[in-house]
């Protein structure tokens, strides 16, 4: 059970989309002359349609390149061609879009437009990938961020770089693939493009599944899909609810992969594109086919088979059906999948495919008994992994390096940052002093002329008092200076103590419950009063380890006071998975400020409660702590993947809850707990925050 629910406010992108639409539509209205700006308006709108309404955008599309035949309106028809091209390749026509771009690209090379022919290019790229030949999209794609290079279009310039990145990765190319997508990130994040370095993360995260590096891909995708979902491009989330499914399955989370794949699923049918993607299909299949159900996996496996698909899905489809067929000892029929699923995999340069499917015809020939086929893929198979092998770790060594010189910038950019704050700090400073200075002047100036006109005992008097304020304010200063000192002292007091219990008490503590643990295996063979003793002394051990525990929180509290609640959860997440007892995800958004100490003491006190209660019972291998800032309400969420519980039974819901349940009520909120016995426990915590 793994519906974590991400309350994330829709930007503003799709109502200013339907607002731009209806002015459009508007402006069409009122045109009385058809004419260029009458094509330039239908263009307009086939582009605004393109990825939520096909037919109309097709339509709009052709109209404008009718009418600009009609006038000969050479750049209205290279446009509205453009839009087209465009839709098709949403709609996965291919071959359409295909005779189209190369149209276009024979158009724009009449009239020598650089730019142009930059972008037909790319679009052929694109197409020549999708339907399997990738050394003709390489060619066309390499074309294209020549031509915009020289162009110095740096914003398209990271879109080929992105789309040569996953090129590279299909063909096994990892080096390659790494500098081409780190070059996209580089260009995107100084642009500021947020929706483009979407698009580039969504790509690395295809490129780590690839390297098997699944929690990195993992990672890519949470901040793309954040960026996606601002801008409700349900086009893309589908792609990356793709991916995290395919990373949840390699990682063994079934459940969590199913959830994503139907979440894709969902959004393809509100596109009305589902008939025409069946890789959704596909990789149920695959579930069930993990699950031990060959049977229900075929099933899946031949209905994504009739659908016509790209040929990457066509690839894996292929595949998966000659595993299936290996399984249930069918190796007839396996090897024929296999053949196939290799001729297309050649034809389309997949050398990562070839690979597993060269070694599984191997096997196959083996359980034939025909040895020396078997033996000729095997040797095939080897040669292929070696130059695969190789080419993996240029691309590690390649990450590596780029990591490296980002540490650098980064540092440098920080004491660069520091020395500038620095230099502020010290002409503030200088400023003041300055003014304090000149007012003191003033101010003595002043005095001292009044007091030429009072009599001698105003003025003794005056001076009496001034005295006296003097003194007053140095003592005053004095009591200010020692408060701070001794908070200075307790909260360092405070952390030695913290530190202490946690390292070297807590340490002991730890040891000696490995020893205990260690008693246990022989626990029977002692006598029952000294088992009584026995089980006493662990039970007082488990309480003293909780309350060093508890106090080190308690003392250690002051990082919440100066960073902040998110700087103290991840802090809390870092602690937790040193431990390698359990993996911890924190997701917040929206928490940008502060909220308040009570309220920040109050959360970082749940959370921390929470996570105790999962660590105890819960004998999870992870735990999601979510933090969502939203409308003036605060929603947490600790989702945990362990045993779960019976909410209908008293006894199981213990102290823990009760007390968190008490917390929540003190910060006026809701509490909501859901648990299912050996899927997980989630807890949802609703905090307002006026």
């Amino acid at each position: 059970m793994f519906l974590t629910r991400l309350l994330i406010a829709i930007s503003s992108c799709y109502g200013q989309n339907i607002s731009t639409i209806n002015n459009l539509e508007d402006k069409l209205r009122k045109e009385k002359i058809i004419d260029t700006s009458t094509v330039n308006i239908l263009n307009d709108l086939a582009w605004e349609y393109n990825k939520t309404n096909f037919s109309l955008a097709i339509e709009y599309a052709s109209r404008a390149i009718k009418i600009s035949d009609s006038l000969s309106f050479y750049k209205g028809k290279t446009t509205g061609l453009n839009r087209l091209g465009a839709i098709y390749i949403y709609q996965k026509e291919f071959k359409k879009s295909e005779k189209i771009y190369l149209e276009v690209l024979e158009r724009e090379k009449r009239i020598n437009n650089q730019y142009g022919i930059g972008r037909a290019q790319n679009q052929l790229g694109e197409i020549y990938k999708n339907i399997g030949n990738l050394n003709l999209a390489l060619d066309y794609t390499k074309k294209s961020f020549k031509n915009f290079k020289e162009l110095k279009k740096e914003n398209i310039v990271a879109l080929v770089s992105s789309n040569l990145g996953f090129i590279y990765s299909e063909l096994g190319l990892y080096e390659l693939s790494a500098k081409s997508y780190h070059l996209s990130l580089d260009i995107r994040k100084q642009l500021k493009n947020n929706k483009g370095l979407a698009f580039t993360l969504l790509g690395l995260s295809t490129l780590y599944i690839k390297l098997e590096d699944y929690n990195k891909s993992i990672e890519h995708l949470n901040e793309s899909e954040r960026i996606f979902l601002t801008y409700n491009d349900k086009y893309e989330l589908v792609k990356v609810y793709n991916n995290f499914g395919i990373c949840f399955y390699e990682l063994e989370k079934f459940n969590r992969s199913l959830f994503y794949y139907e979440k894709a699923q969902k959004l393809k049918k509100e596109l009305g594109i589902e008939s025409k993607d069946t890789r959704i299909l596909n990789n149920i299949g695959a579930l069930y086919h993990q699950k031990g159900n060959l049977d229900l996996a075929l099933l899946y496996y031949q209905k994504s088979n009739l659908v016509k698909a790209n040929i990457q899905t066509t690839l894996s489809t292929t595949m998966n059906m000659a595993d299936i067929y290996y399984l249930k000892s069918n190796y007839l029929q396996s090897v024929k999948f296999y053949n196939k699923a290799l001729e297309i995999s050649k034809k389309s340069g997949y050398v990562i495919s070839q690979l597993k499917i060269l070694n599984d015809l191997s096997l196959c020939h083996t359980s034939l008994k025909e040895y020396k086929t078997a033996l000729n893929y095997s040797n095939k198979y080897i040669i292929l992994k070696n130059k695969i092998e190789k080419q993996y770790k240029e691309a590690v060594q390649t990450n590596a390096r780029y990591k490296e010189i980002k540490n650098t910038q980064e540092i440098t950019k920080i004491n660069l940052e520091k020395f500038k704050a620095d230099n502020q700090r010290k002409k503030t400073v200088i400023i003041s002093l300055a003014i304090g200075l000149l007012l003191v002047m003033i101010l003595s100036y002043l005095a001292l002329r009044n007091r030429s006109q009072k009599e001698k005992i105003k003025l003794r008097d005056n001076q009496i008092k001034i005295k006296q304020q003097e003194i007053d304010s140095f003592l005053k200063s004095q009591e200010i200076n020692a408060i701070n000192n001794m908070l200075d002292l307790q909260e360092k007091e405070r952390k030695r103590i913290s530190e202490d219990l946690h390292d070297r008490i807590g340490s002991i503590l730890s040891t000696v419950k490995m020893y205990f643990k260690s008693v246990e295996e022989s626990v029977e063979n002692l006598k029952k009063e000294n088992i009584t003793q026995y089980q006493k002394a662990n039970e007082l051990l488990d309480d003293a380890c909780s309350e060093v525990r508890k106090i080190s929180h308690d003392l250690g509290s002051g990082l919440l006071t100066k960073f902040g609640l998110v700087t103290a959860l991840e802090n809390l997440k870092d602690t937790l998975e040193k431990s390698k007892q359990i993996s911890v995800v924190l997701i917040t958004y929206g928490v940008d400020n502060r909220l308040g100490n009570d309220i920040e003491l109050g959360v970082y006190r749940i959370v921390q409660e929470l996570v105790s209660n999962v660590l105890k019972h819960a004998k999870a291998k992870e735990i999601t702590i979510q933090l969502i800032k939203d409308k003036g309400i605060l929603n947490i969420i600790i989702e945990d993947d362990g045993v779960g519980f019976n909410l209908s039974k008293e006894e199981d819901t213990g102290i823990g809850i009760i007390n968190v349940k008490s917390r929540v009520d003190a910060l006026n909120g809701n509490f909501l707990i859901d648990s299912t016995i050996n899927i997980g426990t989630m807890i949802s915590i609703d905090i307002p925050l006026s």
